[in-house]
Parts: C-alpha cells; structure tokens; sequence
C-alpha cells in the first residue's frame, strides 16, 4: 500500500522521503544493522529499500517501510 501522512510520521526522515511503500509480509523483513544490508523489495518492477520494520510476528505478519530506489 502507499503509506499515508499518519504512516509517514512514524519515520524520522518521513518528510524528505518521496517514493514510500507499506509492505506486509509472513516472513521476516530487516533494515540495515551490523550484519549487514536492508532487505530489498522488488514490487512491479520497481526496487525499494526498506527503512523500518514493525514486528507483528505475534499477530502472524511483518509490517514494513520502504523507499523506491528508483533514481538513486
């Protein structure tokens, strides 16, 4: 989904980001930490970084931010 004003605002960089996607997936997603990269998505032929995951593993599903690389 296109992630909304409210959404946005979650993220530190949330004003400066153009190009964001909500993806929710049953699998793991991560950013970057010590052991290395961000995931990467590929949606419609489009690549995006992802910039913040919330854990909802509980609830069965992984929510996630991500910026389209395109141009970058």
């Amino acid at each position: 989904t296109i992630a909304t004003p409210k959404e946005l605002n979650q993220l530190p960089e949330g004003d400066r980001i153009t190009g964001t996607k909500v993806f929710y997936s049953t699998q793991p997603i991560y950013t970057t930490n010590t052991a290395g990269t961000s995931d990467e998505i590929t949606h419609n032929s489009r690549k995006y970084r992802v910039s913040q995951v919330f854990d909802y593993s509980g609830q069965g599903f992984y929510k996630a931010f991500a910026v389209d690389m395109t141009g970058v």
